[in-house]
Order: structure tokens, then sequence, then C-alpha cells
């Protein structure tokens, strides 16, 4: 099924960037019930607690990301700057809250994780709860700091890392070998192929390069 694409408020060097990034993940993570994505306004939107709202995004919507135009519709230097800002948990001095990846990959990637998720039912709850009370029992093996909220959080805190290659940590290599083994049993192809972070680099200050 297509992915209903709504972009208007976006700033146009986003706009590209977010139908390769998504279509690239449902490509290779077609379980994935994921149809609309979506920046709002928060002025334009229904749920007042969103006029006070500077989360990245959410997929709280069955089948849908949300983005927020609070960071999606100024240039790509604001959220760039406040994924460099990602910070060190207090009482984990070596990790980050997402982990220091870049953003805006982390946070389109993290909400796509939910939705994949939710289209693998009870294996990947099952297998992210495991891997989250593991987590918090040991808080020091984990990716990054937001891993730690939940067992749905963990899930896409390590996919985010796992697709954009930090992948050395032992959870998010669990992970990896999880989604194989869910590949194996369905016979789904194609979630094993690895994103290109490469494809959207950005210059020295942040900004993207001509043509992302």
């Amino acid at each position: 099924m297509p992915i209903d694409f709504s972009l208007k408020v976006a700033h146009p060097l986003y706009q590209d960037l977010i139908v390769e990034t998504i279509e690239n993940l449902a490509q290779m993570y077609p379980a994935a019930p994921l149809r609309k994505v979506l920046v709002y306004l928060q002025e334009s939107a229904k749920n007042c607690a969103d006029c006070a709202n500077r989360s990245l995004g959410d997929a709280t919507e069955p089948g849908a990301i949300r983005l927020n135009g609070y960071w999606f519709s100024k240039p790509p230097s604001a959220l760039y700057s406040a994924g460099e800002a990602d910070d060190f948990m207090p009482n984990l001095p070596k990790i980050r809250w997402h982990g220091g990846l870049p953003q805006p990959g982390q946070v389109m990637v993290h909400e796509f994780f939910h939705i994949l998720r939710d289209g693998l039912g009870q294996d990947a709850e099952e297998f992210s709860k495991e891997m989250w009370l593991k987590a918090t029992s040991e808080p020091e093996i984990v990716f990054s700091g937001y891993s730690l909220y939940n067992p749905s959080e963990w899930w896409a805190e390590s996919g985010a890392a796992l697709v954009l290659g930090e992948n050395s940590n032992p959870q998010v290599i669990a992970l990896a070998k999880f989604l194989t083994a869910i590949i194996a049993k369905d016979g789904t192809e194609g979630l094993t192929i690895p994103f290109d972070p490469s494809k959207h680099p950005r210059g020295p200050g942040g900004e993207f390069r001509k043509g992302h």
C-alpha cells in the first residue's frame, strides 16, 4: 500500500529527505504497516497538548508517523543542533539520551521502528520486553538512555542504532539477530539491507549539502 506523505509545512530541504528515508525503510522492513507520514504545525494540531510540544515526532496514531513542525518546518541546522546537544545521562556518564545519533535520521528511524513493532506483533513485543527488563537490571549495557523508558522505546531506540550503523552494542546486535530470525521464519526478503546514512551528508555547519 502506498504511503501518504503530508509535508506541506515541512521545510523544503526536508521534503525529499523524508520521503526517501521512509520509502527506503519501508522497502527494508515491509512488515511495518505504515500508511501515513505527516509534518504538523502546533497551532493547527487538534490536541491542545501539542501547543507547547517540543518532541521531535511520535507514532501514537496506528500506522502513522507524525513529525513535529516546530523542528521540521525550520532549516535543518535547528534540528542538527538539537541532535548534537544530546545530553549524557547523569548516572550513566558514557550514555547519551538518544545515543548521540544524528538528526533527523534518528527520529525518523525511531518512529518507523514503532510502526514495525506493531506489524511484527507478539514476537516483537515479547522480545523487546525481555531485552528491556535486562537493560533495566544492567543499564550500562544500553545504547541510549531513552531505551530504558519502556519496552517500546527500547525497541525504537535500538532499531535506530541498528539502521544508522551504531551496531557494536550487544543489545543492538541482539535486535539484529532477532530480525534475522523473523525473516527466516516468514520468508520475507529485504529486512537486512543496510541503510546508508551517507546518502544524506551534511556540511561542516550542520547544513544539508547541495542536493540533500
